[in-house]
Order: structure tokens, then C-alpha cells, then sequence
């Protein structure tokens, strides 16, 4: 890639740049506020994020590009096109994964280059999800086009404290569940950023969640839950996690729930509670703490979560789409 110049900022491979340097920059100026807090707080100065920037940025699927000024890290954008969402949308699909630079200058030139990156690869939708409080960044991505959807909250629990129910509603899913819950994920998911953009297609809106299960389901991992309900010996919801750690001072274990569900007949009368009893039950005995996300746009959900003793940590995160012109 060459090199895009002016006066003192340039824009170079992310990987041209020395990994002390970009560690440095995150230290000091790209921490979310959310992740200064528990269950993160003291996570070595952002050594989950800077982990997670390398996993993403180091993918067959990424492009990563950081500014230089000086010879010196000042931002980087992480860009993916993954093959999942191409193949099951029919089209390109990008995600900016990471954008964090020191300024308004250096976040208008690496929008400025994630737009050429897109438009060069013929890219027809891309998402970004940033942190509620990187304002001047989500201003540069609305000024190049991209447009608000959703913010998303970031409720979390410590299980330290959790007090076992033992409703005893749910039990460890098995192969012959799964297309049980792919029907429920077909229905159960209407106030996600898919469903709230009307320009995707809702018939494929509906699928990404049959799409999540079933790859959930197809090569688990040992750190990877799943749970179904059962009421009436019928399938009537599910519920993924998966335990991710070290997180925070004390590198506690963390269960981070990914996705779950109730057939909509079934939601409103309690059954989602005992469900998420049952979880947390099982959570509680391997880690310290929850973690999820969940749209704003969610009341019910977020009541749900806070009936069950969650907490939010301050901001979230906002979602924004962009389209091609064509």
C-alpha cells in the first residue's frame, strides 16, 4: 500500500508500525470509558483491547492502517470483510472493527482512506461499532456517510454474589435441538441494527441468527455454553455464553453472554426469568463475573437484566451503517 502524505502524517500498514508504539498510544488516549470500569478496570492499561486489535488486525479477512506522524503512532483503523456475512448476504460487507486517533486531523484522513478501501473493493454495506464516547470519530464516519442505527449497553454482573435459584428449566443443548432454536432465532430478534436498517432484506435479517446457532453449534469450543429451555418437554428458548479471560486487576474469569432467545409465545410470563436463573447458576461456578450487550431500543431485555441484579457501565456503544451509492 503506498503511502499517503501530507506534511507530517502519513498513512502506512499497521503492521509497519512497532507494536511498543501502538501499545503506547492505546495507554494513553484510546481506552473507552466503559473498559476503565468494572469487571475491566486495571486490565493492564488496556492489554485486552490491544489483544484484541491484533487478533482482528491479523485475520485473512482484515486491513489495517495506522497515521503516522513523525514516525510515530497517532491512529489506526482496523477493517474486515468477512466471509460469513458476504456469503450469507450475497454482497460485500465490511466492518470498521477499530478507529482511534489522536485528533481531528488524523481521524478525517483514516476515514478518508477506510471509504477509498471500501469503495475499491467494491463494497456494497459496512458497519462500525465504537465506543459512545469517541464523538470525533463517529462524527468523521457520519460526515463520510455512515449513518446512526443503534446504541448498544453493556450490562454486567458480579457473580461473586449471585444466590442459586435451581429453577432447573434448562439442560446442555444436543444436535438434536438445534433446528428447534434456529426456528426460535428466526423470530425472536426484531430491534437488532439488521432489523432496524430496512435496507437489508428481512427474509436474510431473520437468518443471521439462524446462521449464529447453527455455526455456534457446528464446532464448539470447550469454553463455549449452550442451554435450552424446556417447558412442556418442548424446546421453548435458548441461551449461548462463553467463558473469556483473564479480565481486570485480580484476571477473573469472565462469561460473556452471546445470544439467547424465547419462542415470542412463550415471552412475558416468567419463563425468560428462570431461564436466565439457570444460566447465571452455571455461570456463577466457573466465573466471576457476567458480561453482555444489548440494544437500548431493548426495554424489556434491559429490565430483565436489571431485575437480575446487572449493572450498566457508563456509555455503550453506537452502531452506524453505511451503503454504497449503488
Amino acid at each position: 500500500m503506498a503511502d499517503l502524505t501530507t506534511v507530517d502524517l502519513s498513512i502506512v500498514p499497521l503492521g509497519a508500525c512497532d507494536p511498543k508504539d501502538i501499545s503506547s498510544f492505546i495507554a494513553d488516549s484510546g481506552i473507552s470509558r466503559f473498559l476503565l470500569e468494572e469487571p475491566y478496570v486495571g486490565n493492564a492499561r488496556g492489554a485486552h483491547l490491544l489483544q484484541r486489535i491484533h487478533d482482528d488486525a491479523s485475520g485473512e479477512d482484515a486491513l489495517a492502517v495506522a497515521a503516522q506522524r513523525r514516525g510515530r503512532c497517532v491512529g489506526f483503523v482496523v477493517l474486515r470483510f468477512p466471509v460469513w456475512d458476504r456469503e450469507h448476504f450475497g454482497f460485500e460487507v465490511g466492518r470498521v472493527e477499530h478507529l482511534q486517533g489522536a485528533d481531528q486531523e488524523v481521524l478525517e484522513r483514516l476515514v478518508d482512506e477506510t471509504i477509498r478501501q471500501l469503495r475499491a473493493r467494491g463494497t456494497h454495506m459496512c458497519s462500525a461499532r465504537l465506543s459512545s464516547d469517541a464523538l470525533a470519530a463517529l462524527h468523521c464516519l457520519e460526515r463520510s456517510g455512515f449513518r446512526y442505527i443503534e446504541l448498544i449497553l453493556a450490562p454486567w454482573r458480579d457473580l461473586s454474589t449471585w444466590d442459586p435459584k435451581g429453577f432447573g428449566v434448562t439442560r446442555p443443548t444436543g444436535a438434536e435441538d438445534v433446528d428447534r432454536m434456529c426456528a426460535i432465532a428466526r423470530q425472536a430478534f426484531h430491534t437488532d441494527r439488521f432489523h432496524r436498517d430496512r435496507r437489508f432484506d428481512r427474509a436474510a435479517a431473520d437468518g443471521v441468527y439462524e446462521k449464529w446457532v447453527r455455526s455456534w453449534h457446528a464446532e464448539p469450543s470447550p469454553s463455549q455454553y449452550s442451554r435450552a429451555l424446556v417447558l412442556d418437554d418442548e424446546v421453548a428458548g435458548f441461551f449461548m455464553f462463553e467463558l473469556l479471560g483473564p479480565f481486570g486487576e485480580a484476571g477473573e474469569t469472565v462469561a460473556q453472554i452471546v445470544l439467547n432467545g424465547i419462542e415470542p409465545s412463550r415471552a412475558g410470563r416468567g419463563a425468560g426469568f428462570e431461564m436466565y436463573c439457570d444460566v447465571l447458576d452455571v455461570a456463577s461456578e466457573a466465573a466471576r463475573y457476567a458480561t453482555t450487550a444489548v440494544a437500548a431500543a431493548n426495554p424489556a431485555v434491559i429490565n430483565l437484566y436489571a431485575k437480575l441484579g446487572f449493572r450498566l457501565t457508563s456509555g455503550g456503544e453506537v452502531t452506524m451503517h453505511w451503503w454504497s451509492d449503488d
